[in-house]
């Protein structure tokens, strides 16, 4: 932590893990397009941010993922439900998983 005279106040890492969290759904949306897949960004004011991901080709359910501090590694990592899908600096990994699945569901 910092001290920030001009506010008089510390500084705290949660206004950059929020950005970081955000910065990571946002490169794992990016993957996720490439493939063919959409990806969109849920704005939230409470909780973790989620990003809801589907297949336009087939009518499906769709799939939502956060990012969030690994419990048990000193990394973020992308989760859908309690599932670790990769580390968060892996997104291509995490787009493979969120691919197949995708591409599974439907008729």
């Amino acid at each position: 932590m910092e001290f920030d005279a001009s506010r008089n106040r510390t500084l705290t890492a949660e206004p950059f893990a929020a950005h970081s969290t955000k910065a990571h759904l946002s490169a794992l949306a990016d993957t996720l397009e490439k493939a063919g897949m959409r990806a969109r960004i849920i704005d939230r004011s409470t909780g973790p941010d989620v990003m809801r991901c589907w297949n336009p080709q087939v009518m499906c359910t769709s799939l939502e993922v956060t990012c969030q501090q690994h419990p048990e590694r000193d990394e973020l990592a992308f989760f859908m439900g309690g599932e670790v899908l990769a580390a968060a600096d892996r997104p291509e990994d995490a787009a493979a998983i969120l691919t197949e699945r995708l591409q599974g569901c439907g008729p």
